[in-house]
């Protein structure tokens, strides 16, 4: 979050530094506390940005929908609280291929018509 004071091109380059920091450190600290989900036959949810000490599942825990894995939060590179979402081929954030997704008993509050999730949509699950 940019500070009291602090100037646009004073936070950019201040957030440019903390992402080359964390880079120099491995991949955990670019994508900060996760949860990994295997769903069988090369299909992995994963969970990233994490608030620290929220996760509330560990290795090998089965899991069932609805159960809370962990809280939103801003850990890794991430400049304020969110969720990154991704399925993918592989359990590693980095370096696997997507798979596309989609979900059942959500609204879209904001949207006109009904129509597909997208990036940067404010999702209500039901």
């Amino acid at each position: 979050m940019r500070q009291p004071a602090e100037s646009e091109s004073a936070y950019f380059a201040r957030l440019r530094l903390d992402q080359t920091v964390r880079i120099g450190k491995g991949t955990r600290a670019v994508i900060g506390n996760l949860v990994t989900i295997d769903h069988g036959e090369g299909e992995y949810s994963l969970s990233l940005h994490l608030k620290p000490g929220s996760v509330r599942v560990r290795a090998g825990d089965r899991v069932r929908s609805g159960q809370v894995i962990g809280r939103l939060g801003s850990s890794g590179n991430s400049t304020e609280p969110h969720l990154h979402f991704q399925v993918c081929d592989a359990p590693e954030p980095l370096a696997c291929a997507g798979i596309p997704v989609s979900f059942s008993d959500v609204t879209l509050p904001l949207s006109d018509f009904p129509r597909p999730i997208q990036s940067g949509d404010v999702v209500i699950a039901r």
